[in-house]
């Protein structure tokens, strides 16, 4: 009898110790679900800095956590580390053959390291593996909108919706699908519910003023681009926004403070420079305006638009030579768009004048 009583003891004792271990590992899975909304809320707000942080310390605890090593390179991507970025993406990857984002983020990595063909084999990869989770469908859907399959991604969005309908990420990109298929009034009440199930979430104000901008609601465009700026002070695509909203309205003082905000909180930021050098032209400012079209260059020798830019500002300082040598590589490396066609014609009044 004795015996007996022992081994239940003991059988108490390992239950006891089981549950305990259960309730421990819950905890640590309810802490680590946390930590990683609040480091997406960061994302979110356009703090690219303070995410990578708040990623960082979720992966001091758990170093294998393959989606915060992915989200991570998601963010080093914004901050243009796209050397960090690759690294992190492939770790995740080989700690989860199936986390979808670490593929996408490997592909943005590779596209701006200029590896193009590798960019899309990870984006290939990425779409085939099959979501099992509303975060995977969440980042799939991503992904194939930003692959022009926005009705696709309006499915994979939707199915992250019906099963965690609280994902404000998930309405924000699935808003983006919308507008990119033409339906706008279904755009609207996503960017407005990702907005209220955050109201923290700057890059949604961003978008939605953008959407306002081009139904004409003007004044709702500066307010909520107003309120991005108002939620995080050192958010550079939303002085961007604003600034090419004031550009759009030959309000070029304006452009050039939002353009030259955006700079500052992101040195990097090639379509600030290029937008502040069309302002710089449109004030007869041709040096600056130079000065900032090259910037653009040196940050990126492939963009056509830059150099037709330039050469315009050339132009306008009657240096044909220069404003020639531009336009001939706008052509060069935009044969058949419309800044190719732009600089083209450029080219064509240039030899009708006798230059």
């Amino acid at each position: 009898m004795k015996n007996k009583t022992v081994v239940m003891a003991l059988g108490l004792i390992t239950w006891a110790a089981m549950c305990s271990w259960a309730q421990d590992t819950d905890s640590a899975k309810i802490q680590e679900a946390a930590s990683l909304k609040a480091a997406r809320a960061l994302y979110e707000l356009g703090d690219y800095k303070a995410a990578v942080q708040a990623y960082d310390g979720i992966l001091q605890q758990t170093p294998e956590n393959a989606l915060a090593l992915a989200e991570k390179a998601s963010c080093l991507k914004q901050l243009h580390r796209y050397d960090e970025a690759l690294i992190a993406s492939e770790k995740a990857m080989q700690i989860d053959k199936a986390c979808i984002l670490a593929y996408a983020a490997k592909g943005d990595a590779l596209t701006f390291l200029g590896r193009r063909e590798e960019a899309n084999e990870a984006y290939s990869a990425a779409e085939e593996i099959e979501p099992y989770d509303a975060v995977a469908f969440t980042h799939r859907g991503a992904l194939r909108l930003a692959r022009n399959s926005a009705s696709s991604g309006i499915t994979d969005l939707s199915k992250a919706i019906e099963m965690d309908p609280t994902l404000s990420l998930a309405y924000y990109a699935r808003a983006q699908a919308y507008e990119a298929t033409g339906n706008g009034d279904k755009a609207l009440r996503d960017y407005s519910q990702s907005i209220s199930l955050n109201p923290q979430n700057a890059q949604a104000y961003v978008s939605r003023g953008t959407f306002f901008a081009k139904q004409g609601e003007n004044e709702k465009a500066l307010a909520d681009w107003n309120k991005a700026i108002e939620l995080n002070p050192r958010f550079a695509m939303a002085f961007y926004n604003r600034g090419t909203f004031y550009g759009i309205s030959k309000d070029y003082a304006k452009e050039i403070a939002d353009c030259s905000k955006a700079i500052e909180f992101d040195v990097k930021y090639k379509e600030a420079y290029l937008n502040r050098g069309h302002a710089y032209k449109g004030l007869n400012q041709y040096e600056k305006a130079i000065s900032d079209f090259t910037k653009a260059i040196e940050l990126d020798p492939n963009d056509a638009a830059a150099y037709q830019g330039r050469g315009v500002t050339y132009g306008k300082k009657e240096d044909y030579a220069a404003a020639k040598k531009d336009w001939q590589k706008a052509v060069e490396l935009d044969p058949n768009g419309d800044t190719g066609r732009r600089a083209q014609s450029n080219l064509q009044a240039l030899k009708n004048a006798g230059y």
